[in-house]
């Protein structure tokens, strides 16, 4: 199927750089481009960013990528990974006022497709940085350590340590998930989850509350 094809025309911008950058989806192939990237390279991304800034088409990709998912379609996969690869760059890609206490919960409570719960993760995963503002959303974190996706409770049990306390509970959790994903691929690497539960164990261990 041709994803592209059924962009809504003000998207039709991102359709030859997702086919240039889009193929970038790991930590690591995001790494060695960035590394490795020209200044033409860098100046398209920019442009591009901006874009997609200033005419908040956001929403409008994230209603798409919802309806043709990243996990069954090639041509959603590379426009998601090329929105992954600016954000790397450094490049803003927000709407203003979007990195709120009441943005992330409500990114919390949205379900349906793999791009929202990578939402729902980096949602309680960003709640710590508001401090005691955001303790307003130990509800919803509690709900969120029972997510249907691990990445999800592993990000909610860890953002519960930072607000309200019961580490050793929290800890241990993040620890069951840990080692269900522990296992070790060619690259040394474990999967998304197991990554996600390691990095959160090291916040924890290296960070105390």
């Amino acid at each position: 199927m041709d994803i592209y094809a059924k962009l809504p025309a003000e998207l039709k911008y991102l359709v030859a750089p997702a086919e240039k950058f889009g193929n970038y989806s790991s930590e690591i192939q995001i790494g060695e481009f960035l590394d490795q990237a020209v200044e033409s390279d860098l100046e398209e991304l920019s442009a591009i960013a901006e874009r997609y800034r200033l005419n908040k088409h956001a929403r409008i990709l994230d209603a798409f990528l919802d309806k043709f998912r990243i996990t069954e379609h090639d041509q959603s996969f590379r426009l998601y990974n090329l929105l992954g690869l600016i954000d790397a760059a450094g490049f803003d890609i927000c709407e203003p006022n979007w990195d709120t206490v009441e943005r992330q919960m409500e990114s919390l409570q949205q379900f349906g497709s793999f791009r929202l719960a990578s939402e729902r993760m980096f949602a309680a995963k960003s709640l710590v940085d508001f401090g005691d503002s955001a303790k307003k959303a130990i509800p919803l974190l509690k709900i969120a350590c029972s997510d249907e996706d691990e990445r999800v409770q592993v990000w909610a049990h860890y953002a519960l340590v930072k607000l309200e306390g019961n580490r050793d509970i929290h800890i241990e959790a993040i620890r069951k998930i840990f080692f269900a994903h522990d296992e070790l691929d060619d690259l040394d690497m474990c999967d998304e989850v197991g990554s996600e539960a390691e990095e959160a164990l090291q916040l924890l261990n290296s960070v105390r509350s």
